[in-house]
This record gives C-alpha cells, sequence and structure tokens, in this order.
C-alpha cells in the first residue's frame, strides 16, 4: 500500500464526514422550524406539547451521534 493511497483514502473519509454532517443538519432545521412553528399555536395544557418538545429534544440528540 503506498502513501498516496493512504491519503486518498484519508481524504475521501474526511469529505464524507463533512457531507454527512452537512446532509444531517439540513434535515435537522426544518424539522425544527415546523415544530417551534407548531408549538407556537398550540394551547400549554394540550397533550401534544411535550410530543413536539420531545421531538425538538430527540433531533438535537440525534445530530449530536
Amino acid at each position: 500500500m503506498s502513501y498516496k493511497r493512504i491519503i486518498d483514502e484519508q481524504t475521501k473519509l474526511i469529505f464524507h464526514r463533512w457531507f454527512y454532517s452537512l446532509v444531517g443538519i439540513l434535515t435537522m432545521i426544518p424539522i425544527i422550524l415546523l415544530t417551534i412553528g407548531q408549538i407556537r399555536y398550540i394551547k400549554i395544557n394540550n397533550n401534544e406539547f411535550a410530543f413536539y418538545i420531545l421531538l425538538l429534544f430527540h433531533s438535537g440528540l440525534i445530530k449530536l451521534n
């Protein structure tokens, strides 16, 4: 195995990490914005409020993993 091939594989790995991070962020943004929009228009005594907070928390944890 040559050094050039090792460097190419490391470059691909770095590219894949950045690409999938970008895809994750772009996927999470509409989910969070839509959830915040729904939270603004529901009543606090409604049971759906807890569901929307859980969805926000879950989408934030997915990005951390």
